[in-house]
């Protein structure tokens, strides 16, 4: 099975002719590798643009509201999304955790949002520090608890086609990924997870926090890991063509 690359550009590039190239440059390095799958997690405002219109089979939305239309100024909804021909949606990022506030209830009501629209949602999940420093005893029983609570009012049928992203809060954005073996451990047990109370013997779990093209090979080389989320390195072109290429197992 591929492993996927989903590229994050967060709040970058600053204009549309910067993130044209980035995307031509970005699509050309992916398509290099036959081994792996790939999006583009792109700002809203491009989405569209009809250079990445065209492309809308690679490209990834970054966020997605609760709603579907009304008064929620500035949101933008999964049909719109949709619309444009996108149909892929990060949910429950940790930036949006921090910064917005979003909690496993928006984010679980967000996926529904999804899955009423066509969207499939690529759903973040994971521990903070405080709870990385007491043990992988304790994050196993907090990310069981995530998946429970996000995913307890979702039609069964759905839940397979949840993208899951182990996203340890602290290694994103940091100098360091998480230790491989214990991220392959935590993927692991989030499968099982999914497997025991949910009945989804066959999940897609990536890894995400501080990937770059020097660790990327040793992420992916991990069974249980089914790809990666990609920041920072990701809206550079040099480096993302590297972690690509180093992408193959």
């Amino acid at each position: 099975m591929k492993k996927l690359i989903v590229a994050n550009w967060k709040m970058n590039p600053e204009t549309i002719a910067d993130a044209r190239s980035l995307l031509s440059r970005s699509l050309a390095a992916a398509s290099k590798n036959k081994s792996i799958d790939f999006l583009a997690a792109v700002p809203a405002p491009f989405l569209a643009d009809a250079v990445f219109k065209k492309r809308a089979k690679y490209l990834a939305g970054q966020n997605v509201s609760w709603g579907q239309n009304g008064a929620l100024t500035g949101e933008f909804s999964a049909k719109m999304l949709y619309s444009l021909g996108v149909k892929y949606a990060i949910v429950g990022h940790s930036e949006r955790r921090e910064y917005f506030f979003e909690n496993e209830e928006i984010i679980a009501k967000k996926i529904r949002s999804c899955f009423e629209a066509g969207i499939r949602p690529i759903l973040c999940l994971g521990e903070s520090t405080a709870i990385r420093r007491k043990g992988l005893d304790l994050v196993k029983i907090y990310l069981k608890d995530q998946l429970r609570q996000i995913i307890a009012g979702i039609e069964h049928s759905f839940i397979p086609k949840i993208i899951f992203v182990y996203e340890p809060v602290w290694a994103v954005g940091a100098e360091e990924p998480d230790d491989p073996e214990s991220s392959a451990e935590l993927i692991s047990h989030m499968k099982s997870t999914l497997n025991e109370f949910f009945g989804v013997p066959k999940s897609k779990v990536l890894y995400g926090g501080s990937v770059d093209s020097s660790n990327i090979r040793e992420i992916l080389a991990k069974k249980p890991v089914d790809g990666a989320l990609v920041g920072r390195a990701s809206i550079d072109p040099a480096e993302l063509t590297k972690l690509v290429k180093n992408a193959k197992i």
